[in-house]
């Protein structure tokens, strides 16, 4: 740790000059930028000034361009602290496990705000010359960061897993403007400051020597600067002994060895929970008592119907009855009369369609090559259709007969698209809620064409690129962090989430779970893409972990095989509902900033909010 414990050696993981501190609009310091690791890890920025004082060697031609001519005779020894300079109060310096909150702004010239204990916020840091990419990631390998809901550019610090608190450590070193603020007589603790910085960075307590231009990074402190390459060793030759200064063993190198074991090893992480619950869900009363005495549902009604089941959901035995009017079978304000008779005409054609199937012959079929193929791929993909489950799990199930039948007979319905691979994913639950041969075939008609379709098109036509590069986009806007990562590892293409949004979660979640994840995103008021808000969630709430074990690309696919069925879907939904509000606040802010005061903002209805693709169009670049 810093100062006291000379048996501990400093090892500099961070440097970068061209880090600017701004304290307000009239006051911006240059320096260095460091991150330190003694025990524990510590933050620190020291103004150019300050370190030529301490260590002039470390201070690059480049840096002493911008240093005032009278620092190069900085008072040294006991008279440095009579003559303190003004900048020196901006010095930051303390442990990273004080860290409660980290704030990334800024798109060219990028800033970090750290704040620490909840409370203290230190002066911004400005990147200037670049580096701010190289500290976020060693910042997210040490640091448990989770996106804040609130905001897209803050995150929590949920933990330090890496540091080693010692019993025996000595006390934090405390900030240097606190130190320097004490009289004359008080100066002890600036000066012990001075003293232990020195022996981090390397500086000597004499004279100031010749400006050097070697970079830190390549100096050497109590040994070594730079931590030693990797070397893999036998299990039994590792040692948590300190810096050699022979250049042996060091701890920083079995941290990182131990960081490269956790990465080979990585495997998906669990979900943090939600800390507020679902709303009541749609029981039967409420939905009886939405309907007039012919059956009608009022559109203002429907609305709260629809707001209800987007909360919480609706009870299982409401969903054959409620399923229809989401998926747009129904009108809301139709009769019962009215209904009934859409759903007699409905079976019929749905059965004279499935009788060109069944009336083709053998030799005919033998001659007909898409017929024997698109049947065959139906078979196979039948036979791997939610197994588990009791309706199915009989070759001669009758359920599982007619889910054969209803996909069967789309093939023939839909002749451009035929059948393909996963679609007895979306036509399954749909058979387990309405029982019903034709009913169940309708549904599936309809999902197919609120968008769904699209996922099986080839070529131009399908809509599954288009659906990515809406994801991709969205985490480049609100999670900036996880977006570059995903470009240095190639992931951009986000193929590993294919499988999420092709069958809409289907395999991600037990068949209950996704029933409650599909009413919702059916329900949704704001926008029919919600699949996409989820996935976007996802990935946010997956982002700390992928980017403290630098997750390859193999890995993220492992980590979508390896999350199914292990995901409390209640707890996606509310953080998904979280992550669009959020969404929306930043469109507010955005919209806000762009139109003021060159125009006044056009008035929306009571109760607006932002579709997705809103919210897009907003963080489009602006000339």
């Amino acid at each position: 740790m810093l100062g006291g414990d000379t048996g501990a050696e400093s090892v500099v993981l961070y440097s970068q000059e061209g880090v600017c501190v701004t304290r307000n609009v009239m006051e911006n310091v240059i320096g260095s930028l460091f991150i330190v690791h003694q025990r524990n890890h510590y933050v620190v920025w020291l103004p150019y000034t300050y370190l030529f004082c301490i260590a002039p060697q470390h201070v690059s031609s480049a840096a002493r361009s911008t240093i005032a001519t009278e620092s190069y005779n900085l008072p040294i020894g006991k008279e440095r602290i009579t003559k303190q300079r003004p900048e020196w109060r901006s010095i930051i310096c303390f442990p990273l496990h004080r860290l409660s909150k980290v704030v990334r702004r800024g798109r060219r010239v990028k800033t970090i705000t750290l704040v620490r204990d909840g409370t203290v916020t230190e002066p911004t840091l400005r990147f200037q010359d670049g580096g701010c990419t190289k500290f976020w990631d060693l910042l997210s390998s040490i640091l448990k960061l989770r996106g804040d809901p609130r905001s897209a550019e803050e995150f929590i610090v949920d933990g330090l897993p890496d540091v080693d608190f010692l019993p025996s450590s000595p006390p934090e070193v405390t900030a240097v403007r606190s130190a320097g603020a004490q009289s004359e007589n008080g100066s002890g603790g600036f000066m012990s400051f001075m003293g232990r910085m020195r022996t981090v960075i390397g500086g000597s307590p004499q004279t100031p020597s010749p400006i050097s231009n070697r970079s830190l990074t390549q100096s050497v402190v109590v040994g070594t600067l730079a931590p030693d390459p990797i070397v893999r060793r036998p299990e039994g030759e590792r040692k948590s002994s300190g810096l050699s200064n022979k250049g042996g063993p060091n701890r920083t190198t079995e941290m990182l060895e131990l960081h490269m074991e956790r990465k080979q090893s990585f495997t998906a992480p669990k979900l943090r929970k939600s800390e507020r619950c679902m709303s009541p869900h749609l029981d039967e009363i409420t939905w009886m008592n939405a309907m007039d005495s012919q059956g009608r549902i009022d559109s203002s009604v429907w609305l709260q119907i629809k707001a209800q089941i987007y909360c919480g959901g609706m009870q299982p035995s409401l969903r054959k009855e409620v399923w229809p009017f989401l998926l747009g079978m129904y009108k809301v304000d139709s009769t019962i009369e009215e209904r009934d008779k859409i759903r007699k005409e409905r079976a019929d054609y749905y059965f004279e369609i499935k009788q060109q199937w069944q009336s083709i012959r053998p030799e005919q079929a033998s001659r007909f090559t898409p017929y024997r193929e698109r049947f065959k791929n139906i078979d196979t993909d039948i036979v791997r259709t939610d197994r588990s489950l009791s309706e199915y799990e009989s070759d001669d199930s009758p359920l599982l007969k007619t889910l054969r039948h209803i996909l069967y007979t789309y093939s023939f319905f839909n002749f451009d698209l035929g059948y393909c691979q996963g679609m007895t994913d979306m036509a399954s639950p749909l058979l387990l809620v309405l029982r019903d041969e034709a009913d169940a075939f309708w549904a599936f008609s309809h999902l197919m064409d609120a968008g769904v379709e699209g996922n099986f098109h080839a070529g131009s036509t399908n809509s599954m690129h288009q659906q990515l590069s809406c994801v991709i986009r969205l985490i480049q806007i609100f999670v900036p962090t996880l977006a570059e990562y995903l470009e240095t590892i190639n992931g951009s293409h986000l193929s590993f989430t294919f499988r999420w949004l092709l069958v809409r979660y289907k395999r991600e979640f037990s068949i209950d779970d996704v029933m409650t994840l599909w009413e919702v995103a059916w329900s949704c008021p704001h926008t029919t893409d919600h699949h996409l808000i989820v996935a976007v969630t996802l990935l946010r709430e997956l982002a700390p972990t992928i980017l403290e074990v630098g997750a390859s690309f193999e890995d993220l696919l492992r980590m979508t095989n390896d999350m199914s069925n292990k995901m409390n879907v209640k707890d996606v939904i509310l953080f998904s509902q979280d992550m669009y509000a959020m969404m929306c606040e930043q469109y507010t802010r955005r919209v806000n900033r762009l139109a003021w005061p060159q125009e006044p903002l056009k008035e929306k209805p009571p109760g607006w909010v932002p579709s997705l693709s809103d919210i897009l169009s907003a963080f489009e670049d602006k000339d």
